[in-house]
């Protein structure tokens, strides 16, 4: 059975009780979902979320196919607990992490996968490619037999524990050198409404990788030691359009 549409809510979570955890837009979510929109186009409703209470409210509210979180260290708790959330309200809904906060050796991403249950994909290095080959892939597939597609199946930049317990993993998905295949989230108004936030502060990514390999980073790995840039005249479009 084809779905016609998939609801996806993309979520960058800063805390923002005493101070804000992270002061600047959510350019990470940004690119995965202009990238997202650009393979998938009206084939997804797109969100994109920054503050806890606002994702809360979105999927105690709305309807949810997938929901992907951004992983770091500050955040990681509170993805698992809306994750949570997002599960007791629709058993079918898929969640879906991605971000350095998570090891490179299988054996450790096993432990790390069944420490938290809650995720039920990992999206492993690049993100962009994996998350809407992932997400076009599932526009197939009736909600109630994702979970377990997804935990069964090799896709590429995913990883997933299987109902065997084994590491699942379809390898890597390589980027254009020209990082101009991903669409501006600026340009396209993914980003406009954190404009409204003057809390924040707008960023932009002009490149990718670290030809060096330094081990306390997490540039450092060899997946990222091809340095990609986005050209000249896309920095400029969007520097122009901040301003």
């Amino acid at each position: 059975m084809k779905n016609n549409n998939l609801n996806v809510l993309l979520c960058d979570i800063s805390h923002d009780t005493t101070a804000l955890a992270n002061e600047v837009f959510p350019l990470n979510i940004g690119l995965v979902g202009a990238y997202l929109k650009k393979q998938l186009g009206n084939n997804i409703n797109l969100e994109l979320c920054k503050f806890i209470i606002e994702i809360e409210e979105f999927i105690k509210n709305k309807h949810y196919d997938i929901i992907a979180f951004s992983n770091y260290p500050w955040n990681l708790h509170a993805g698992i607990a809306l994750s949570k959330l997002a599960k007791k309200i629709n058993p079918n809904v898929l969640t879906v992490f991605g971000g350095p906060n998570f090891p490179y050796a299988d054996k450790e991403q096993i432990v790390f996968l069944n420490k938290y249950p809650e995720i039920d994909a990992y999206v492993f290095q690049g993100g962009e490619l994996p998350f809407a080959n992932m997400t076009e892939t599932l526009l197939e597939i009736e909600p109630k037999f994702r979970k377990k597609f997804i935990k069964n199946n090799k896709l590429p930049g995913i990883v997933a524990i299987n109902d065997s317990g084994e590491r699942i993993y379809g390898g890597l998905l390589t980027e254009e050198k020209d990082l101009d295949f991903i669409p501006s989230p600026y340009l396209t108004g993914l980003l406009d409404k954190f404009f409204l936030d003057r809390r924040l502060s707008p960023m932009i990514q002009t490149n990718r990788g670290c030809p060096f390999s330094c081990t306390f980073c997490q540039e450092g790995q060899e997946y990222f030691n091809k340095v990609r840039r986005h050209s000249l005249k896309f920095v400029q479009e969007e520097l122009n359009y901040i301003k």
